[in-house]
């Protein structure tokens, strides 16, 4: 029987998380593996995909493709490498020897033959994520976070129930646990309720990740922390109601210098009267003068119901920038957000 696990950057960063990575592996040899890793570490480490992107920004569109797939493909080596040095059979294939095909960031294709070939003579398989080729045989890379999806997409392919996406925490929580004093795991959650987390940026699993899991009934995602993988949150079709809340970070207050067509920047988030809430990232994408005005931190509701509840809102307009496009969304200062999200939690997501 096959079983599908995939490694995080964090998990592949050091000799020591490599170690426990093994010891997670050692413990599922009684199924033939397939393990899906991301790039090691997250930037400023050396193989990082950011890293490897800042060192060529002037690349055409195959060169940073093949420059930014550098990343998992180091993963996988040194992965098997190591295993094999504990006597594990292993052994790493490119997207290449897969013939996993891409198409507008999407994965179309895959040779499951290939796979339960090799898996005559091997017990693991190790995958670079984020990637596959095209028609033409070129490189081609997903969006970023996507190696999670790249782990359901063939789990799917090969007619599997379940995956398992190990990172450096055990799960979803009910906040940040980073941020979040009192923040609490969430055993079970539900598509529907993961995917308006996702959509709002909770960093735990990508949303292309969520869907291609949602097409298939009965198919499960459980989270795991490679430190520890006795816990986790398990993600099925089950509707649940969970009070929970993402958090996302880097949006400016800005004020444009002269009036704008607010069709010319669809990315702008919200609108305030003359003011506009934007990603950080995308500052660059403006051509308008404009000033600055404070840095906020985006608070995303779910299961808390506040669109029914008029205490609720009315005190969270006291501290906090409603967002007009969104509902359930508040922007709370960043230089009080410790502050903030804490008492977000404790009021709002812990009440009941």
């Amino acid at each position: 029987m096959i079983r599908v696990l995939k490694f995080g950057g964090t998990a592949l960063k050091t000799n020591d998380s490599i170690k426990l990575v093994t010891n997670v592996i050692t413990n599922n040899l009684d199924h033939k593996l397939l393990v899906i890793v991301s790039a090691m570490g997250r930037y400023p480490d050396a193989y990082a995909t950011d890293t490897l992107n800042a060192l060529a920004l002037n690349a055409n569109y195959d060169e940073h493709c093949r420059l930014l797939s550098c990343g998992e493909i180091i993963s996988s080596i040194v992965l098997s490498s190591n295993l094999k040095s504990q006597g594990i059979n292993a052994i790493s294939l490119s997207s290449m020897q897969l013939n996993l095909k891409v198409k507008h960031n999407r994965l179309v294709g895959l040779d499951t033959k290939v796979i339960n070939k090799y898996f005559e003579t091997y017990d693991v398989i190790i995958v670079p994520g984020f990637q596959g080729i095209d028609k033409f045989k070129n490189i081609r890379i997903l969006e970023k976070g996507d190696s999670d999806y790249t782990a359901v997409y063939l789990a799917r392919r090969l007619n599997l129930d379940e995956v398992y996406i190990y990172s450096d925490v055990c799960g979803i929580f009910t906040g940040d646990p980073k941020y979040i004093n009192e923040a609490r795991l969430i055993k079970h959650i539900g598509y529907r309720q993961a995917l308006d987390l996702a959509k709002h940026k909770a960093r735990i699993i990508c949303y292309k990740a969520l869907m291609e899991g949602y097409k298939k009934d009965g198919f499960k995602i459980k989270l795991r922390s490679f430190k520890d993988d006795r816990i986790g949150t398990l993600i099925n079709h089950d509707d649940t109601n969970i009070r929970t809340m993402s958090i996302d970070f880097n949006y400016w207050l800005i004020r444009f210098e002269e009036t704008i067509a607010k069709s010319d920047y669809s990315f702008l988030h919200d609108c305030f009267d003359d003011d506009y809430l934007i990603f950080e990232e995308d500052l660059a994408k403006l051509e308008t003068d404009y000033t600055k005005i404070d840095l906020y931190t985006k608070v995303h509701f779910v299961g808390c119901g506040l669109e029914n509840d008029e205490i609720y809102r009315n005190f969270l307009e006291k501290f906090a920038i409603v967002s007009k496009n969104e509902h359930d969304s508040y922007y709370v200062k960043a230089k009080n957000q410790k502050q903030d999200l804490n008492l977000l939690h404790d009021l709002v997501v812990r009440s009941d």
